[in-house]
């Protein structure tokens, strides 16, 4: 069987292992948990911190350089991860297997099936395999959101500056007289609107596959 890791890189994955691999191919990496295991629950001591199963399959296919994809699952879901170096986010594509047999989802289990059936991850000559070029697609279509969004944000900034001015009298002579500047007001709206977004709606794991 090939082996995608040396023993040096056990101490950089914090000494976990996946527990399967497809025999003779490298990718995908597998790692199966308990059925009642909860994915996300740091309950695994690692170096004085407390780990996910999430965290440690995070860490492996980061630190092991012919590691590029973990299919992990528990039987209630299944995730797809690659490399993600984020720490402030968290980068994988998630299948919930309870809701997709409940509500007969197929069109859902059809799109599981057919990014992580092992042929997803072959090489075919010079092409690129299947699961890199939804991988490249998605983040071309990330690119464009991206700057879509960029602009949209300053549209409502530059909005919510003017409405805030035009409804306050004493900002407005502030302004005029210069005891205020612009990029003071500007700055504030940028303040409040992120406090909005990010703060008021429910947050969510990042998916580097957006279009998906």
């Amino acid at each position: 069987m090939k082996r995608y890791y040396d023993e040096e890189d056990i101490e950089k994955t914090l000494f976990f292992t996946p527990t399967h691999q497809v025999k003779d191919i490298v990718e995908p990496i597998i790692h199966i948990l308990g059925y009642n295991e909860d994915v996300d629950a740091q309950g695994v001591q690692r170096r004085n911190k407390k780990k996910s199963p999430y965290d440690l399959c995070q860490t492996f296919i980061n630190q092991v350089s012919r590691a590029n994809w973990l299919i992990m699952t528990n039987g209630k879901i299944i995730r797809l991860l690659t490399k993600y170096y984020h720490s402030y986010s968290e980068g994988y594509v998630e299948f919930n297997l309870e809701n997709m047999l409940e509500t007969k989802d197929e069109k859902e289990l059809l799109l599981l099936y057919n990014l992580i059936h092992v042929s997803s991850f072959f090489q075919r000559d010079k092409e690129h395999s299947r699961i890199i070029t939804l991988q490249q697609r998605s983040m071309e279509q990330g690119v464009k959101v991206g700057e879509y969004l960029r602009n949209t944000f300053k549209e409502v900034i530059e909005i919510f500056g003017d409405e805030l001015i035009h409804q306050n009298q004493e900002l407005k002579i502030a302004l005029q007289e210069k005891q205020i500047s612009p990029k003071t007001i500007y700055h504030t709206g940028l303040s409040k609107i992120f406090h909005i977004i990010f703060c008021q709606a429910p947050s969510r794991p990042f998916n580097f596959f957006l279009s998906l």
